[in-house]
This record gives C-alpha cells, sequence and structure tokens, in this order.
C-alpha cells in the first residue's frame, strides 16, 4: 500500500510540472524561421505592450546587426533590449552577420525567413536584391556613415586634383566610391590616379603621402553635430586637415545631387542627394569655412511579408526611446536619434518614397503626428534658409 501511494504521488507531481512548463514565457518563444512559431497577430490589430490592452500572439522577429562592434549592431541591441523589455507580445534577438552589405544577404538566401526579420541597410546599395518581398522597405533611420574628401595640403582645391593620386572608396557595384567617381567626372576632374580601399587603406595613403586627398569619414549626428571621426583624428597627428571642397556648398552641392542622381550603376532608381553640410571649424582649425559631404542614411528595413502589426510595434518603440534618448546610453551616436530622425526618409515625396518606405511605418508616424524629414530640409536647416 505504501509503495502504490508513492508512485500516486509522484504521478501528480509530473503532471503538475508539466501544466507548469508549458505556461512559462521560455516556451512562448520561438526560433527565428522555426516552423512551430505563432503566428502573428491579425492585421488591423494595433499597439501592443504598455499602449495597448488587446491580446496578442507571441510573435519573435531577428534583427540583422551587421559586423559585431559596428554601430549599426550596437544600436540593434539596444532595439532589442528595448523590445524584449516594453512589449507584451513582441520579442527580438539580434544577429550577427559579415557586414552591413551582409545583411540583406542573410535574409535573401531564405525565403522562410523574410516575415520574422528586420534588417540594417543603407543607401546607396539598398535596391540591388530584386522586388516585392525582396526590397527592405524603410521602417526606421538609426544613423549616418558619412564621407569626407581631405588632404594635408593647404593649396589643393578640386579643380587641382585631375593627375592627383586620390584614395576613395572601393568601386562596387552600388557602393558609394561610385557616387564619388560620377561625382568628380561631372566636376571636371580627370585623369586622376584612383587608389581605392577600405577606410584603413585610405587614411595609410594619406599618412604616408601615397595619395594627394582621400576621403574620410567624419562623425556626423542628426541634425547639426559634426566632429572628427577616429580616422580623421589619427590623420590629424600628422598635420592640419583642409578640405578642397570648403566654402563653395552652393557650386557644388548641385554637382554632387547630379552625381547621386546619374551613372549607369544607379540603373533605372535615382538615388537621393544625400549630402550634409559641416560650418566652419567642425573639423579642425584648417576648415575655415562650410564643409559639403556626402551622407549615407543606415536604416532599419523589413519586406513586406512582415506584417503591419510587427513594424508599428518596433517603431512605437524606437520612437517612443528616441523621445527620451535612450540610444545615448549605448553609443555616442544615439544622441542623434531624435523623433524626427526615426522618421527621417532618404526620399522625397514620390514614387521613390512610396517604394522604398514601408507603408506601416508611415502609417505609425503619421499616427503619432510626426513629420517625415527629407535630404532636402536637412540642406535647408544646415544652409540656414
Amino acid at each position: 500500500m505504501k509503495k502504490f501511494l508513492i508512485s500516486l504521488l509522484c504521478l501528480c507531481s509530473m503532471i503538475v510540472m508539466t501544466a507548469c512548463g508549458s505556461n512559462s514565457p521560455a516556451a512562448e518563444k520561438t526560433a527565428p524561421g522555426a516552423s512551430s512559431r505563432p503566428e502573428a497577430p491579425a492585421s488591423g490589430e494595433t499597439g501592443g505592450g504598455e499602449n495597448s490592452g488587446e491580446a496578442h500572439e507571441p510573435y519573435h522577429i531577428s534583427i540583422a546587426g551587421g559586423r559585431s562592434g559596428d554601430t549599426w549592431f550596437v544600436l540593434s541591441h539596444a532595439l532589442a533590449s528595448f523590445i524584449n523589455e516594453r512589449s507584451d507580445w513582441l520579442t527580438a534577438e539580434v544577429v550577427t552577420t559579415a557586414g552591413i552589405a551582409d545583411d540583406v544577404r542573410l535574409v535573401a538566401g531564405d525565403d522562410t525567413l523574410w516575415d520574422n526579420y528586420l534588417v540594417c541597410t543603407m543607401v546607396p546599395g539598398n535596391d540591388v536584391w530584386g522586388e516585392g518581398k525582396y526590397l527592405p522597405k524603410l521602417v526606421a533611420t538609426m544613423c549616418f556613415q558619412s564621407d569626407c574628401l581631405i588632404t594635408l595640403d593647404p593649396n589643393l582645391k578640386l579643380e587641382d586634383l585631375s593627375r592627383k593620386n586620390i584614395a576613395l572608396p572601393r568601386d562596387t557595384p552600388f557602393g558609394n566610391g561610385r557616387v564619388f567617381r560620377n561625382f568628380f567626372e561631372i566636376a571636371g576632374v580627370a585623369g586622376y590616379n584612383d587608389l581605392p580601399g577600405g577606410n584603413g587603406d585610405r587614411l595609410t595613403a594619406l599618412q604616408d603621402g601615397a595619395a594627394d586627398a582621400g576621403v574620410l569619414v567624419p562623425d556626423f549626428y542628426y541634425p547639426d553635430t559634426f566632429v572628427m571621426g577616429s580616422g580623421m583624428l589619427e590623420l590629424s597627428s600628422r598635420g592640419t586637415l583642409y578640405f578642397p571642397m570648403q566654402g563653395r556648398t552652393e557650386e557644388f552641392l548641385p554637382l554632387m545631387t547630379q552625381a547621386c542622381k546619374s551613372g549607369d550603376f544607379v540603373g533605372e532608381y535615382e538615388l537621393p542627394a544625400m549630402v550634409a553640410i559641416a560650418p566652419a571649424g567642425a573639423f579642425g582649425e584648417g576648415q575655415t569655412e562650410e564643409v559639403p559631404f556626402f551622407a549615407w542614411p543606415i536604416y532599419l528595413a523589413a519586406s513586406d511579408d512582415v506584417p503591419d502589426d510587427v513594424i508599428k510595434e518596433v517603431c512605437r518603440i524606437y520612437y517612443e526611446a528616441a523621445q527620451k534618448s535612450e540610444f545615448a546610453d549605448y553609443h555616442a551616436v544615439g544622441v542623434g536619434i531624435t523623433p524626427e530622425l526615426a522618421a527621417f526618409s532618404p526620399w522625397e515625396e514620390g514614387p521613390q518614397f512610396d517604394k522604398f518606405y514601408h507603408s506601416a511605418a508611415r502609417e505609425f508616424y503619421e499616427s503619432a503626428g510626426q513629420e517625415i524629414k527629407h535630404f532636402s530640409d536637412l540642406q535647408a536647416n544646415l544652409l540656414g534658409k
């Protein structure tokens, strides 16, 4: 009889433990792309977390964040933390890739991933993956990766660069280096010796004197904060930095705009005019006048296959964190992540905007009363117009 009672008690304990386990938070989360992942909330439902009392089925997203240590990788981790803390039904994780160019490539290789992945991507390069579900659309802007033409020669102007050695970004399809080469052609800079390379290669070429001028990366925090990037700071130890394009913004801005909108690398799409203007002195004593430079937007994107409610929940959490300047606790560039930047669009209103800006994100920002700004607004502000 005693053995029977002990066996009965053990059986009851096992039943209770099994029942409790089925309701644990861990059991509600599912791996990205898993066939057992809960379905998305039905279209038309809204919000979530603290702003909604409606019930939602659990949903999990992964964020392809580039290389560990990349600015956007750090910001993606911040966003994932905010989502996991503040949504009642959405969870997130960050996935490491070989770099920002591989974020979309990762998802493009597997159709089962498109409906639960966000990717960090950039302009140029966002439109090379295809049409329909394969086109990542802007959900929230994160920051800018900028390129500025620099020299150690105080007398070197843009028109003097013909037949000089210039360290430019690598000449890759749909890459930022193509925009620079296009700009030089439009501006009449010809016969120069192209020294293509990554950031470190270009810095070395300038330090060693192999390049007369080259492209380095300044830090631009939206909307009007500019500081020298690490490469610029390192080069400044060799001498004062000078800027062949300074003081001629009114002359060069139309040419830079044209460089973004023309050229065989663009294909049927026109790139937006991605130009910012740093005020005099922003990059050291050698910058005595304002200088224009190219600013490539880095943004969070998703396919149309991601349910609209998921997009709106991500936008809500990103937007509220931007309102509280919470990204600044994770990375210096976070000081520029404001509600205005979150909604920022590289594309002006029109066909390109409709194509590349996620409709659910637009609905969210409009419902929040947030005006969507463009590069033309940024340039007018920086020029004081």
